[in-house]
């Protein structure tokens, strides 16, 4: 057998065992090598000057807020994150919203922010970094979903998938929505 012909049948055996490796373990087919374009995200979320849904969710203490029980006396910032469980990200951002909490009380605003965390996570998340400011648990992400920035760009089936882009609104005391955002960061 020649050098090439070898070669050619170890590339075969491995792959086949690579093939096999897969399934046994339950991997998902391959996917494109082509990456999905990310979403224009002026596009996602409520857009300015529209009426911003109300939710009903629970805080970290386990109470029921919505978003006009959090409504400071000109308005709300509402911030979506991904996760005070796992996201280095969102962690940083939340303990410094905390350093503005005065600050936004003061210009007549009030902040909740809102993941699809469950409650115990909420509260041990706040308790040891002294958050002081409601943070609501969307379990099922269903108004992740229903405010439309539901992160659709990673499968479904990947158990690493962040199911929401992070963003902020801002809205008035009439619930429409005015907004700045970061850019989406990937996973």
């Amino acid at each position: 057998m020649s050098s090439n012909e070898r070669s050619k049948g170890f590339v075969g055996l491995f792959a086949v065992s690579c093939l096999a490796f897969g399934l046994a373990a339950g991997a998902a087919p391959p996917q494109p090598s082509t990456p999905a374009m990310p979403p224009d995200v002026q596009k996602l979320g409520p857009q300015v000057g529209t009426r911003v849904p109300d939710v009903s969710l629970p805080d970290q203490h386990g109470q029921t807020r919505t978003l006009q029980s959090l409504m400071g006396p000109k308005g709300l910032m509402l911030v979506f994150y991904r996760s005070a469980d796992w996201c280095p990200y969102c962690k940083t951002q939340l303990a410094e919203l905390e350093t503005r909490v005065a600050d936004l009380k003061k210009n007549g605003l009030g902040l909740v922010a809102i993941s699809y965390d469950p409650v115990p996570v909420l509260a041990d998340f706040t308790t040891r970094r002294h958050i002081t400011f409601p943070l609501l648990s969307d379990a099922g992400s269903v108004v992740i979903k229903r405010y439309g920035i539901l992160n659709t760009t990673v499968p479904e089936s990947n158990h690493t998938r962040v199911l929401n882009w992070t963003c902020s609104l801002s809205m008035g005391r009439d619930d429409m929505a005015s907004r700045s955002r970061a850019p989406p960061r990937r996973a």
